[in-house]
């Protein structure tokens, strides 16, 4: 028989009477722990706590992997242990939870054992501060300090800051710390007193040290920890969806660690908080809105804390420049602005200068939670907040702030509270503007038809402007291809504006559309009013004109009309646009490497002489000075058009010429030297046999046999075909100017 596990049921056998009562019909009702349900509690911490140690000894491992081995070998042992509730356990990342029989939620926190482990042994003078009663005011100032004199991190900065408060606001102060900070004192502290500060340590329901100690990504909630739990009930710690509200995260020597969330703190008030500030200067006391949400539900009018662990440094510095500032008239909003400026932005500011490595390093950044500062949500708090909270140490002034309309035909205004008013236009009419009467009495912000009254120094009136709102229309003026809707709105208020549907037909250019303009442009290289994104209207019916830009060498240009290309061959009698030489020929006149034979007309099927065809690749090369260069040809005279060209060629091994001393430059060129000409232009070798499929390569002359080679691979002869189909090289044959024109076209991968 398991006698240990007989104990256990035993035991809760004689909880059952405390537990159920006489209420079994209607189900377990929650009860407050006592010392007997903690007692075998913090028994199973002891044999954890020497389980962890082992399992650390024994390790191999380091960093987070020997964290991991560590909170296995617990979790194994809880499993085992009876006070275990089966099937319970549960992991976040490293850290995990556990119900027990007595009705106590536990979590093993990685984090929060190393902690402990560094406190331990440890021990500080502590300052003797007489229990205060419970009667608070607004006015009064509580500091909540579990750890004070069991963790030498926490100094006496607190305690002296607390008694500045009280000071100021002329109310009393009072410090729980250690066991007396049980969960009913903090709440009671919550819903009496004008300032709580939490000077303890916080954590939340998950851990990955594998991600340089991620506490974030993965919580449900946050918690503020305290060093007893008494006070706390079954209901606490029973699981609320995916969370336990509590939860008795362990105890190391005379560390003890009690997490409670707002929520568990909410359900043990008896009232709502007093308009109140609570500052959390704790480790993760807004990586969720687990404490501060439910707080400010019940009355906090402001929720101070950080999205990550925070240092002591960066806290305390914090801390002094903001409470100096509230003493001295400052709303939070300017108290949070002046810390921010003085010390930082984040924690460790001076280490991690941009916000992507605070990021990366999850260095805590303060947030502020309050009517005018909403939660930055899950997963978003680490981040540059503008806090807007308008409350005052002293409570707001009593002044008097009135809102009107300064024309009540065009709509009103009403107050949505005191200081925030809301202006409602009538059916077509717009808030135009606002004012201050007297001017400076107040700040003002507007967000919307939302105004905002802070900082009031005297009794004052806000008179919101409104104006007629006249219908506008914007037409959208586009080229054939693309296509935009006219567009509706309002004359003086803004409206989007997106790209037009499809792109122009006409392809002169490469259109690009660059937004929209309000004139025609024909052709521009600079705009002076272009709108991209959006667009006011400034009268009733607007037109706008589609603008693209287009490059013209190294200059942009722009146009509203877009042109269709001019064809060169348009300008020749003898071109067929519909054959198939239309396309070489363009290309061969706009680049100026061929000319019509006339002004109207280029001889297609003309004849292209050696001369021609040197000329045409001469251009091709940029026509390059040849002062200096030998004509080794008696038949090209000086002065002829086409002697630059042959001098060319001939210098850079192109042509050969038919003799040493000849070119025969008026000859019409044939398909065999056309081929040799390229090749030796810029051709390649060509290793395979092209040429015997054709029955008359052996027609081709010595010289020119790798040429034609080339030739037919790269495509610039493909063979005429006879009337059976076989095609035929004719390697001796001259070529028509539209024949070459595509060779050519070929040639240069146009």
């Amino acid at each position: 028989m398991n006698w240990k596990r007989f104990f256990a049921l035993l035991l809760v056998l004689a909880l059952l009477p405390a537990l159920f009562g006489n209420a079994f019909a209607a189900g377990p009702k929650a009860r407050t722990l006592t010392d007997a349900d903690y007692a075998p509690i913090d028994a199973l911490w002891a044999e954890l706590d020497a389980v962890e140690q082992e399992a650390q000894t024994q390790s191999a491992q380091d960093g987070p992997d020997r964290t991991l081995a560590a909170a296995q070998a617990v979790a194994k042992a809880v499993t085992a242990s009876d006070l275990y509730v089966d099937g319970t356990l549960q992991w976040r990342g490293a850290q995990f939870s556990f119900e027990t029989m007595t009705g106590v939620t536990c979590a093993y926190s990685p984090r929060l054992r190393e902690l402990a482990r560094k406190a331990a042994g440890s021990s500080v003078e502590t300052e003797t501060v007489e229990p205060q009663t419970s009667t608070t005011t607004s006015a009064d100032i509580t500091l909540i300090e579990p750890y004070y004199g069991l963790d030498p991190s926490f100094t006496q900065q607190y305690q002296n800051e607390v008694k500045k408060l009280a000071a100021a606001t002329g109310g009393s102060s009072q410090v729980l710390k250690t066991t007396r900070a049980t969960i009913d004192a903090v709440a009671a502290a919550v819903e009496s007193s004008g300032v709580v500060i939490f000077d303890s340590h916080g954590s939340t329901d998950y851990e990955n040290p594998w991600n340089e100690e991620d506490l974030v990504s993965g919580a449900t909630t946050s918690y503020l920890l305290l060093q007893t739990g008494t006070g706390l009930t079954t209901e606490d710690y029973a699981k609320d969806g995916n969370t336990y509200h509590a939860q008795y995260m362990g105890s190391y020597g005379t560390i003890k660690y009690y997490a409670v969330d707002g929520t568990c703190i909410a359900n043990h008030m008896t009232r709502s908080a007093p308009d109140s500030l609570i500052w959390s200067a704790i480790c993760l006391g807004m990586a969720t809105d687990g404490l501060c949400a439910p707080l400010r539900a019940e009355g906090v009018s402001v929720f101070y804390g950080y999205s990550q662990a925070v240092t002591f440094d960066y806290d305390y510095k914090w801390e002094e420049v903001f409470f100096a500032r509230l003493r001295a008239g400052d709303t939070v909003a300017q108290a949070v602005a002046q810390m921010k400026t003085e010390i930082g932005q984040w924690d460790y500011c001076s280490e991690y200068l941009t916000i992507e490595s605070a990021r990366r390093n999850y260095c805590a950044f303060p947030i502020v939670s309050s009517a005018l500062d909403a939660y930055p949500g899950k997963g978003k708090v680490d981040a540059l907040q503008e806090v807007h909270s308008d409350w005052q140490l002293f409570g707001k002034a009593q002044f008097t702030v009135t809102a009107v309309s300064a024309n009540t035909a065009l709509g009103t205004v009403v107050p949505l509270n005191d200081l925030t008013f809301e202006a409602k236009p009538a059916e077509n009419a717009a808030v135009s503007g606002w004012s201050l009467q007297p001017e400076g009495a107040a700040a003002v912000t507007q967000d919307g038809n939302v105004f905002t009254v802070s900082d009031v120094r005297e009794d004052c009136t806000l008179v919101v402007e409104f104006r007629q709102r006249i219908p506008a229309t914007v037409i959208f003026s586009t080229p054939e291809g693309a296509s935009q809707p006219m567009q509706r709105g309002y004359v003086g208020e803004e409206m989007a504006l997106t790209a037009p549907e499809g792109k122009p037909l006409a392809n002169a250019h490469d259109y690009v559309f660059a937004g929209w303009t309000d004139a025609p442009v024909a052709d521009a290289v600079q705009v002076s009013t272009v709108y991209t994104d959006t667009y006011t209207p400034i009268r009733a019916m607007v037109t706008l004109y589609a603008l693209y830009s287009w490059q013209d060498g190294e200059t942009t240009r722009y146009t509203t009309q877009p042109q269709n290309k001019v064809c060169p061959s348009e300008a020749f009698s003898d071109l067929d646009v519909t054959q198939w030489y239309h396309e070489p020929v363009d290309y061969m006149l706009e680049t100026g490497m061929m000319n019509g034979m006339s002004a109207t007309t280029f001889e297609p099927n003309g004849t292209l002489t050696r001369a021609q065809l040197v000329t045409v690749l001469y251009r091709h090369a940029g026509s390059p000075d040849v002062t200096g260069l030998p004509n080794p040809f008696a038949d090209v005279a000086p002065q002829s058009w086409y002697a630059k060209a042959v001098i060319w060629a001939a210098a850079n091994g192109v042509v050969k010429g038919t003799s040493a001393a000849t070119f025969a430059p008026e000859d019409a060129i044939t398909r065999e030297q056309i081929a040799a000409i390229l090749y030796r232009y810029n051709g390649e070798a060509v290793t395979e046999d092209r040429l015997s499929s054709f029955p008359d390569a052996d027609a081709v002359s010595g010289y020119a046999v790798e040429a034609m080679q080339w030739a037919v691979s790269r495509g610039l002869i493909s063979g005429d075909p006879a009337s059976d189909g076989t095609l035929w090289l004719r390697p001796r044959d001259g070529a028509t100017r539209a024949q070459i024109a595509k060779i050519l076209w070929v040639w240069l991968g146009a």
